[in-house]
């Protein structure tokens, strides 16, 4: 088919077919894109997949930034990539599961750190760059990749939630 989906930084070719297969090694997705059921399953997959990963990036910066948080949640955010609330609790933007790795840890590096520093103040960039040489890169892509996701998010054949 002509259409795909950007799955952690990489493009995954999208084919019609009977039953919902995904390949994460040839980077294949197969299923019938009439079954809203189907397109559901694939949705919760990859969401699942993506909150293993941000679990993972916030317990190793919570350890490291020394701060504690609740739980963690993925929504469909419209305005934002993440935010945290005053219960410590984080929440993720579904459609981070289109980024490559190292901005997806970077988006919960930066969360995690405004439940310390809740300002984006010296202190907070000086953490940041610690962790993140190259972070004023980070966000130039974050910014690019926002435009991106929204357009593909109204646009796009597949619609996964």
């Amino acid at each position: 088919g002509d259409s795909g989906l950007l799955i952690m930084g990489n493009f995954f070719e999208v084919r019609e077919g009977r039953s919902l297969q995904i390949d994460f090694d040839k980077k294949r997705i197969e299923c019938n894109l009439g079954d809203r059921n189907q397109l559901r399953r694939l949705g919760n997959i990859l969401k699942k997949r993506l909150l293993r990963e941000i679990e993972s990036a916030a317990k190793e910066y919570g350890k490291k930034l020394d701060v504690q948080f609740n739980r963690i949640f993925i929504k469909k955010q419209r305005t934002k990539w993440a935010s945290c609330s005053s219960r410590k609790n984080l929440c993720f933007n579904f459609w981070l599961m289109c980024l490559p790795r190292e901005l997806l840890r970077y988006v919960v590096c930066h969360e995690v750190l405004h439940l310390r520093e809740g300002k984006h103040n010296a202190t907070f960039w000086e953490i940041i760059g610690r962790e993140f040489e190259n972070y004023k890169q980070l966000e130039r892509s974050l910014f690019e990749y926002w435009f991106f996701v929204q357009e593909y998010s109204r646009s796009a054949r597949i619609k996964i939630i």
